[in-house]
Formats: C-alpha cells, sequence, structure tokens
C-alpha cells in the first residue's frame, strides 16, 4: 500500500534512492574495516597510544599480526622461553 499522496512513480525513485545509499553506507563501512589496523586475537590494543597489550595471555611465541604501527608491545607473564629476532622485523616504530 502506498503512503497517501504518492505515486508508484515517486515510491520506486525513494527505493533507488534508499538502495544506493545503502550500498555507499556498505562500501564506506567495508573500507573503514580493512584501514584500521587489525589488533592480534585476545590482545587489547589502543590505536591512540599505539599500544598492544598481550599480557597473561600463556603466550609461547611472539603473535604475528602485530599492527606495523605499533610503539609499545607488552608480552609480560606469558610463556616465551625465545624471542626470535624475526619477530620484531615488521615492527620499525617499536619503542
Amino acid at each position: 500500500m502506498l503512503a497517501p499522496g504518492s505515486s508508484p512513480g515517486q515510491r520506486g525513485r525513494l527505493a533507488l534512492q534508499w538502495r544506493q545509499v545503502s550500498w555507499i553506507t556498505c562500501w564506506i563501512a567495508l573500507y573503514a574495516v580493512e584501514a584500521l589496523p587489525t589488533c592480534p586475537f585476545s590482545c587489547k590494543c589502543d590505536s591512540r597510544s599505539l599500544e598492544v597489550d598481550c599480557s597473561g595471555l600463556g603466550l609461547t611465541t611472539v603473535p604475528p599480526d602485530v599492527p606495523a604501527a605499533t610503539r609499545t608491545l607488552l608480552l609480560l607473564n606469558n610463556k616465551l622461553s625465545a624471542l626470535p629476532s624475526w619477530a620484531f622485523a615488521n615492527l620499525s616504530s617499536l619503542q
């Protein structure tokens, strides 16, 4: 049923506009998700301070997916017995 005072042509145009806005919104959301660095599973990431906290997780290796822009990486209270040199190769901003 159409709203009072609207024609089938108006309703069709509104549906098309709504569809276009929905697609644009979806594309923007997908772009935003890809643009944000991912946080390693179970770690806590603070994008403002560029800190990744993977403390107390029982890790035996450094997570391979630490964002490249990370400045601080906390690995306290884990089961790390060795740290291979390549574990931090992509973390050029690490302090």
